[in-house]
């Protein structure tokens, strides 16, 4: 992986009462969103240590 694109989502919540504060639901769009659009979304940990790309718990 030569880049990355890191987006932060400062609280997924249910009822979102707090700023930056987005539903499950609409989160959910956001990533359907990405895929897409030819995005391939991984975690934080897949992208600090790319080996944890291949452990599938």
């Amino acid at each position: 992986m030569d880049e990355a694109v890191v987006l932060v989502y400062h609280h997924i919540d249910p009822a979102p009462d707090r700023p930056f504060a987005i539903t499950p639901r609409l989160f959910q769009e956001h990533i359907d969103a990405l895929l897409q659009h030819g995005y391939h979304v991984i975690s934080t940990g897949e992208l600090v240590f790319p080996a944890f790309r291949y452990v599938r718990y």
